[in-house]
């Protein structure tokens, strides 16, 4: 078939309307392709696509959600069974039932492309022993992702896993890795259990840096939130952001500026669009929509993500002339209507986190007896001592209005934010289904 990514140019690099114009051409292969073999797309749009002859008729078509994937998901295979050679499971972000994402040798090659353009958007290099702190079974896209990439690279792959303090603190020891993969919080865990239990300090390991999956580093206004400030003082390293999932597989990195995840577009094609699904000019903050663009086996149309975020268009200090993508703000789903105001869990943690004489939050919301949200802020405090009014004049500058708080101990903070077989942590219950 011949895509894109195989061309051998630099897109990071390229003229922004020689960009543009290759990336057109990429879509408008993408959707025949996709009408051709996918069983999903030909029943969905019938003779539409056809209809679809350059980029600004492509939001007229329909959206891709999860419901679709987990409703339907063996349609979505456009190639021969006997084509496959490794299935990836979606991590169920939502709770949700994991669905399968078939990949061809050909995916696999993609994906080894993919990490191995990301690793150098950072800065890691083939001289580089990176520590994999994150699970490589169990069908997760991103390991492998990580694992090939690096080893495209030629970089020095150390699969630590992401399971057992202990064990990982063990490991980067004795094998000294100069680069960590992992969840922002695991790596606050690794790193205190380190001072804590074994006396030892992961500041004096001298990393070159960590990069950072699964948890927002930044705010809106791109400024590093307190707890990634801390986790960056533990280890003495900068943290660099990654933003990615099983359906776009494609992974945008932060590059030395650490402003924002550089696009890919030889590898996909990213919306954000609005609730009532209308695209949205760069700058404009909304929902992520993303077009994978060079799959095989199981290929994507404006697949709607749930995620908030935007797009930057300013031209990065790094010379790189894609544009970018901010940080993820929160989910669609976890889209909070308080007294008027609209509320993201992520925003309320990152509040209480920028106060040392707490350890952090849980988000809970509910409905009130006239079926209004309510929100509760389940805040741990790190001692005896505390101030819970500062906490309320933060909330109430920042997000206008005041949440219930509630004190809880550190044995249910924990217990609640890293339950046993999660990847991520928890910040977030949504109780409001319950009523």
């Amino acid at each position: 078939m011949g895509f894109l990514w195989q061309s051998g140019l630099n897109f990071q690099f390229e003229d922004s309307d020689k960009i543009n114009k290759l990336q057109e051409e990429e879509i408008l292969k993408h959707l025949e392709y996709c009408m051709k073999n996918s069983p999903f797309y030909k029943n969905r749009f019938e003779k539409k696509i056809q209809k679809i002859t350059s980029i600004k008729e492509f939001s007229l078509l329909d959206f891709t959600t999860k419901n679709d994937l987990l409703n339907y998901n063996n349609e979505f295979l456009a190639v021969s069974k006997s084509e496959i050679v490794d299935t990836c499971l979606t991590s169920a972000t939502e709770g949700i039932v994991p669905v399968n994402f078939y990949l061809t040798k050909n995916d696999i090659d993609r994906l080894s492309y993919n990490e191995e353009g990301a690793f150098t958007i950072s800065g890691i290099k083939k001289e580089d022993v990176v520590g994999l702190c994150v699970a490589i079974e169990k069908g997760f896209m991103a390991g492998l992702a990580y694992f090939l990439g690096g080893i495209k690279l030629g970089a020095h792959m150390l699969r630590i896993g992401a399971s057992g303090s202990q064990q990982i603190w063990s490991i980067i020891k004795h094998h000294n890795p100069n680069v960590l993969i992992g969840v922002p919080s695991l790596m606050a865990g690794i790193a205190n259990y380190a001072i804590n239990e074994e006396k030892e300090s992961p500041a004096l390991l001298k990393l070159k840096s960590i990069l950072a999956i699964g948890e927002p580093l930044r705010d809106k206004e791109l400024n590093l939130l307190p707890s990634i400030k801390r986790i960056e003082e533990l280890w003495n390293c900068p943290l660099y952001s990654t933003y990615a999932s099983t359906e776009m597989s494609t992974s945008f990195n932060e590059c030395i500026e650490r402003q924002g995840g550089h696009l890919r577009p030889e590898l996909c094609y990213v919306e954000i669009v609005d609730e009532n699904g209308n695209p949205l000019p760069d700058g404009e903050i909304g929902e992520v929509v993303v077009t994978p663009l060079g799959i095989e086996g199981t290929p994507l149309i404006r697949f709607k993500t749930g995620d908030i975020s935007f797009i930057i268009k300013d031209k990065c200090g790094c010379g790189r002339h894609t544009k970018r993508i901010g940080p993820v703000l929160g989910r669609k789903s976890h889209q909070l209507k308080y007294k008027g105001t609209t509320l993201f869990p992520n925003f309320i943690v990152s509040i209480v986190e920028s106060f040392p004489e707490f350890l952090g939050c849980y988000v809970e919301a509910y409905k009130g007896s006239f079926g209004e949200d309510l929100v509760r802020v389940n805040i741990c405090p790190a001692g005896q001592r505390y101030d819970l009014d500062k906490i309320k004049q933060e909330f109430k500058a920042r997000l206008r209005v005041v949440p219930e708080i509630i004190i809880v101990s550190q044995e249910e903070f924990f217990s609640k934010i890293q339950p046993s077989g999660k990847r991520k942590r928890q910040i977030f219950f949504d109780l409001r289904k319950e009523v």
